[in-house]
């Protein structure tokens, strides 16, 4: 792994990350807002923010192809 950004919020938790078969990186982020879901992109490190995570505490996500 190599850093490739820096991220524009607090991170507490990665509860998972996985990349699609067309290479759409997914992470599950803990931040200030809660639990988040994002796409990063792998060549910036930029996270596009897709939504809230709501219920019960995120452990880990796969993407289902």
């Amino acid at each position: 792994m190599t850093t490739v950004g820096d991220l524009p919020f607090n991170v507490y938790i990665c509860s998972g990350m996985d990349i699609d078969t067309d290479g759409t990186a997914y992470a599950s982020l803990s931040t200030d807002a809660g639990s988040e879901l994002y796409t990063v992109n792998l060549q910036t490190g930029a996270a596009t923010l897709l939504g809230g995570i709501f219920g019960s505490p995120v452990h880990s996500i796969a993407v289902r192809p």
